[in-house]
C-alpha cells in the first residue's frame, strides 16, 4: 500500500507507541533499541513469516503461545525457537539461491529456475533476490509430484499478471503488478518454459531509473543518517533516499557467505555492504570501481552504532 494519508498515520502512530511504551513480544525479536519500519521489515517480520514458510518444520501453535503469554522468560524462550527456525530459513535460502544461480540464463529476458529440491515456502524470496540482483523479472518454481508451484517478482515497470495471463494453462494464479504466485501441471511445464522465453522477447518495458543523491564519505555520519528519520516511515509513495558515492576510498574488502555478499571498508569509517552480488561483481577489481549507489542505515551492535551503506549497485570503469 502507498505510504500516505491514513496508512502513513497508522504506521507513524504504531511505531511511536512501540518505541514509547515498548512491547515485550516485539522486543524479543528485535536487535535494535529503536524500532523503525525498516527494523520491522528486516528483523521482526521475516522471523514471524519463517514459521509459515517452513510450516512443515515448525509448530505454528508455538507462535500463538508466544503472542499470548505475558511471562517474560517464556516470551524469550519462544522467541529463541522462532529465531532458530528463521536461521534455518536463511540457511535454506542461501542453498536455494546458489542453485538457482546455476539454473537461470542471464541472456533471457525473464529469468526462470525450478528444481524438485526447492522448498515452496522460500521460492518467493529467491525470486525477489534474482529480480533485485539482475533487474529482470524472475520466476522460481518448486516441483512436486504433479505440478510446479511458482513465485514471480518483477522490477517496477513490468506487470507480472499482464505477462502471465497470456498463458492459458494455470492450475491456479493470483497476485499483482510486482508479484504473483501460480501453479502449472507437470505435463504443461515445458510449454510454460517456452512461453516464458518467447513472451519475454515480445515484452516492451523500460526499467524505472532511480534518482541518486550525491554524497561524500565525510557526510556518512551517524548524526546525518539519523537525521533522515524525520522523513520516516518510508515505503511505496515515499521511497527511502538513495545516494551515490563517487570514487570511494576503499580501505578493506571482505567476502561473506562464500562470496554471495561483500563488505567494503571505507576511509570515512562507514562499511559498504553489497548483498547478493553477481558473478560480474565478484570478478571485478576494487580499482575498477567508479561509484557506489545505495541507502544509509545505522548498524547497532553491543550498544555501539556505526553507519552502513547498503548498496543497490556498483558502477565500474568501461575497461573493467
Amino acid at each position: 500500500m502507498t505510504v500516505k494519508d491514513e496508512t502513513r498515520a497508522i504506521i507513524q502512530m504504531g511505531l511511536e507507541k512501540l518505541n514509547r511504551n515498548g512491547e515485550l513480544h516485539i522486543n524479543s525479536l528485535c536487535r535494535d533499541s529503536r524500532i523503525t519500519e525498516t527494523t520491522a521489515a528486516f528483523q521482526i517480520v521475516p522471523a514471524i513469516n519463517a514459521i509459515g514458510r517452513l510450516s512443515d518444520m515448525a509448530n505454528a501453535n508455538n507462535l500463538v503461545r508466544w503472542l499470548l503469554t505475558v511471562n517474560p522468560a517464556s516470551v524469550y524462550n519462544f522467541a529463541d525457537s522462532i529465531k532458530e527456525i528463521n536461521s534455518r530459513r536463511k540457511s535454506m535460502s542461501e542453498q536455494m539461491s546458489m542453485m538457482a544461480q546455476t539454473k537461470i540464463r542471464l541472456t533471457h529476458p525473464v529469468l526462470l529456475a525450478s528444481d524438485p529440491s526447492f522448498h515452496e515456502g522460500i521460492i518467493g524470496l529467491i525470486a525477489g533476490q534474482l529480480c533485485s540482483q539482475y533487474d529482470k523479472p524472475a520466476i522460481v518454481g518448486a516441483q512436486n509430484l504433479d505440478c510446479v508451484k511458482c513465485s514471480m517478482r518483477s522490477p517496477e515497470g513490468f506487470h507480472c499478471l499482464d505477462f502471465l495471463n497470456k498463458f492459458e494453462k494455470f492450475i491456479a494464479i493470483g497476485g499483482h503488478a510486482r508479484a504473483a504466485g501460480f501453479s502449472v501441471a507437470l505435463e504443461d511445464w515445458e510449454d510454460f518454459k517456452k512461453f516464458v522465453f518467447r513472451q519475454g522477447l515480445k515484452e516492451q518495458w523500460t526499467p524505472v531509473q532511480k534518482r541518486y543523491i550525491p554524497i561524500e564519505e565525510e557526510e556518512m555520519t551517524i548524526e546525518n543518517t539519523e537525521s533522515l528519520d524525520v522523513l520516516r516511515p518510508f515505503g511505496p509513495g515515499l521511497e527511502e533516499p538513495v545516494f551515490e558515492l563517487d570514487d570511494p576510498k576503499i580501505t578493506s574488502i571482505f567476502d561473506l557467505s562464500q562470496g554471495r555478499h561483500r563488505k567494503f571498508g571505507l576511509a570515512g569509517g562507514a562499511n559498504a555492504l553489497h548483498f547478493n552480488q553477481s558473478d560480474t561483481d565478484r570478478s571485478q577489481s576494487v580499482t575498477d570501481i567508479l561509484a557506489m549507489k545505495g541507502r544509509l542505515s545505522i548498524n547497532e551492535y553491543q550498544n555501539r552504532k556505526s553507519v552502513s551503506f547498503i548498496l543497490d549497485e556498483i558502477d565500474y570503469s568501461e575497461q573493467a
